[in-house]
């Protein structure tokens, strides 16, 4: 077993190289190097093009929005000599040597940090430009999807974004307005592209608003659902002196509010730390002295709202955007990756699509301050729990998720191919089984976020639950494969259950003995066969049988999802705890049909229920396993 903090885990050989460019002069700027590997340096910047210099390139190379290729001119420009242009004006001199002094190695992750002060107007030439196609003279891959780096455009402020814990589950709020004056955006198109790619992410919550998407709808409805992210999709641009995002009025029209009146009625959502632009021109900064530049800028400059802002820097067609989405939150909410870094593989998923095009450098990361974190590392430990596997699938698991704590029973349970649910001796489970859960849970940490995964029998589950308790001591999760759908979700205990009117398909009153039978049969009826088990060898034991199946139509044995499965998970524990005090059971013997997950929540929720002798079934009959609680 291994412990690595999560931090380590994100921030493991991550190098910030923080640049600040200044306006510029004559079109040459003063470059300064605030912090890299290397220390500190300054050079000069001669701008190598403009923007409208670029347009015959971006048409010619099909991006959208740039018209068709053969209404420009022809030029000679390829996306490896604007790379090779950009990064060769940036990186000269001292600049260059601190650069190359830094240069990553081995698993390092090169942290590009573009600091521009947009309140200056000169800044637009600058900030305007595709720094994302950079490209190193001899490198193959441009610095906007290279593996190596990443590229963030920081915007000079005093006040920071204020990161919060990485929640779970991150809450998606997508708007999309299309009011019947504007053109269209294609927004039936855009809300099934956000469902297939989104819904099947573990850990993701998505609210969608496209019809009636007036500002008070939108405001109402951020207030009530507390997103993390807020996804907007329609239209902006700067029709007069300011920028402005199009909503609907409440016959359909066209409602205009300004980046300023907008940053204004979201300052009260707290929870709110991403706002995703997809807008025509949603980040070009609009010329003249006011200090919020662009939709973009606008947002990230205001210092009332702790946000980043990803936006679309050109017109963005929907298998791009829904390729971007998903690999950009697969990676955020699935592999922790930080949000640039999310960025960067929501990138390389457009250029993999469309190789031949620049499409790629479309999406651009604006944060405020000296730090990209809008989430604090997850602070969360992984536990991977194995019964059925080898070592060797173990340690391949290790080498992946480096922090976990890996609880491998593999060596007592029959072989790979063999997938039995007892050990290969009687005597393991006090012996063996036990001691390692327990060893193992020393090293986690309170308070802490722990994600649970495996491939384990129920007793295992619920005997690693139990450890837990009680109940909001932990905020855990766990990997998940739904029984209806097959997709894999991330349940969690976190949130406030919804009461459950249940109780119990039948008590049988068994006799005079001391103990209560609990049966929970979620995937399959096992009544059947606890009965037998009863008849032949508890004796008088067991007085008393609570027998759950929440299922009562044997076409639906499925569970929806984590939050129903929570929701039984408490209401039945809360049960057997009131029964086995009215009837002073002395213990209970546990028999469970249901998912895993099921099996490790109801661990945590029992832990207060005293002594509980858990089961299998094998072999067509049911054997004592874990005794817990004592």
């Amino acid at each position: 077993m291994s412990v690595v903090s999560s931090d380590a885990k994100q921030l493991q050989g991550l190098q910030n190289f923080a640049i600040k460019i200044q306006p510029p002069e004559d079109g040459v700027c003063d470059v300064l190097i605030l912090d890299s590997p290397a220390g500190q340096s300054s050079g000069r910047m001669e701008l190598p093009f403009s923007l409208a210099d670029l347009i015959p390139f971006l048409k010619e190379r099909k991006m959208p929005g740039f018209g068709n290729a053969g209404d420009a001119p022809k030029t000679d420009l390829t996306p490896e000599a604007v790379g090779h242009a950009l990064f060769n004006a940036l990186f000269q001199s001292k600049v260059r040597d601190q650069y190359l002094l830094s240069f990553p190695r081995g698993e390092e992750v090169l942290r590009l940090q573009l600091r521009m002060d947009v309140r200056s107007q000169d800044m637009q030439a600058v900030s305007e430009l595709p720094w994302e196609l950079m490209l190193e003279p001899g490198k193959i891959d441009p610095m906007g999807i290279g593996k190596r780096f990443s590229i963030v455009r920081h915007l000079d402020a005093d006040k920071p974004v204020r990161p919060i814990p990485f929640p779970s589950p991150l809450k998606i709020l997508a708007v999309l307005p299309e009011p019947t004056n504007c053109g269209k955006t294609h927004r039936d198109s855009f809300v099934a592209s956000m469902r297939k790619v989104l819904e099947p992410i573990a850990g993701l919550e998505l609210e969608i608003i496209d019809r009636g998407v007036t500002p008070a709808k939108v405001f109402e409805r951020l207030k009530s659902f507390r997103p993390h992210v807020l996804h907007f999709v329609g239209h902006g641009g700067r029709p007069a002196n300011e920028w402005i995002l199009c909503f609907e009025d409440a016959s359909g029209r066209a409602k205009p509010m300004s980046a300023v009146a907008f940053s204004r009625s979201i300052r009260d959502i707290d929870s709110l730390r991403l706002i995703n632009l997809v807008a025509c021109q949603s980040s070009r900064a609009e010329e003249g002295n006011n200090p919020f530049n662009g939709l973009a800028q606008a947002l990230v400059m205001n210092p009332n709202l702790d946000v980043a802002v990803l936006a679309m820097q050109f017109v963005v067609k929907i298998d791009a955007a829904e390729a971007f989405c998903k690999a950009f939150f697969q990676s955020l909410v699935r592999d922790e990756r930080t949000l640039d870094q999310a960025v960067n593989d929501g990138r390389l998923a457009i250029y993999q699509m469309r190789p031949n095009s620049v499409e790629w450098i479309t999406p651009v990361l604006y944060v405020r301050g000296d730090s990209t974190q809008i989430f604090s590392p997850p602070g969360s430990q992984q536990v991977l729990l194995n019964t059925y596997n080898s070592r060797a699938r173990v340690e391949r698991d290790q080498k992946f998720d480096p922090e976990a704590v890996v609880i491998d029973l593999g060596d007592l349970f029959p072989g790979e191919d063999v997938k039995g649910r007892l050990p290969k001796y009687a005597d393991s489970w006090g012996r063996d089984i036990l001691p390692r859960i327990k060893r193992a849970f020393t090293h986690l940490e309170k308070p802490k976020h722990i994600k649970v995964k495996g491939d384990a029998i129920q007793s295992a589950w619920m005997t690693l639950g139990h450890q837990f308790g009680p109940p909001n001591t932990w905020h855990l999760s766990v990997a998940q494969a739904n029984q209806k759908t097959g997709k894999v979700e991330l349940w969690s205990d976190k949130g406030e259950p919804t009461p459950v009117d249940i109780e119990p398909t039948h008590i049988a009153d068994l006799g005079p003995g001391g103990d209560l039978a609990v049966s929970i049969a979620i995937s399959t009826p096992i009544e059947g066969s606890v009965k037998a088990h009863i008849d032949e060898r508890a004796g008088t034991h067991i007085g008393n049988w609570l027998q759950f199946r929440p299922r009562l139509d044997p076409d639906r044995a499925a569970l929806d999802g984590g939050r129903e499965a929570l929701d039984l998970v408490r209401a039945i524990a809360k049960i057997v705890r009131r029964e086995r005090d009215r009837l002073q059971a002395e213990k209970i013997h546990l028999f469970l049909a249901g998912p895993a997950a099921f099996a490790f929540f109801l661990g945590v929720h029992l832990r207060a229920a005293g002594l509980i002798q858990l089961y299998e079934f094998e072999g067509g009959s049911y054997h004592p396993t874990a005794l817990l609680g004592g």
